[in-house]
């Protein structure tokens, strides 16, 4: 019978801990890497809501059946039935790639009342949509979608992340997608929506 060969005090010390004394699983691990690389992260992608990351072409006959009779589209009804909207997966494959294969991080900005907000919050994790920002319209906020949206850019992102660089925007509406590209981004139109 062969005596075990004596461990010197090196390999003692520096032994692998056992697994099961390990304190985190490889998954956790994992995701603590991946938010602290997108902490430190200052490479962002904005994302647009109705249109781009949800499809919300059910609740569009609100607004046209209203406009087609002359009368006030119901917006509070076109938003409240957000919580229906199926994804559009390409785009929602997109920004789930950037989360989870990159340290870039993502804002989602959208022209919905932040009275909806529970409800969009509500919808974006029952479809496992992870972000780091999400910028909603203010109540009483009435400017155009375009107007809103370069107001959060310039007025409220860059500042909160001054040295921030925005790799692309996805947007649905040709107005919006202008006033991204107006601003010097790269912004992808996800669909042919003229206004």
């Amino acid at each position: 019978m062969q005596k075990p060969s004596p461990q010197s005090r090196w390999e003692r010390s520096h032994r692998p801990p056992m697994v099961d004394t390990m304190p985190y699983t490889p998954e956790e691990i994992d995701e603590s890497i991946r938010r602290k690389a997108r902490s430190r992260s200052n490479l962002w992608w904005i994302f647009d809501l109705d249109g781009t990351l949800c499809d919300h072409d059910h609740r569009v006959s609100h607004i046209l059946r209203a406009r087609e009779s002359g009368l006030r589209p119901d917006y509070d009804a076109y938003h409240s039935a957000c919580i229906f909207d199926p994804i559009r997966k390409p785009e929602v494959t997109i920004l789930n790639s950037i989360q989870m294969w990159s340290n870039h991080r993502t804002a989602l900005c959208t022209g919905r009342p932040e009275k909806f907000k529970k409800l969009t919050e509500d919808w974006l994790e029952e479809n496992g949509i992870e972000y780091d920002v999400l910028a909603m319209r203010p109540i009483g906020d009435y400017l155009s979608s375009a107007e809103f949206k370069r107001d959060w850019y310039l007025n409220d992102f860059k500042i909160h992340y001054p040295d921030s660089v925005v790799m692309g925007v996805f947007e649905d509406r040709k107005s919006v997608v202008d006033m991204w590209r107006s601003l010097g981004l790269t912004c992808f139109q996800t669909q042919d929506v003229p206004t």
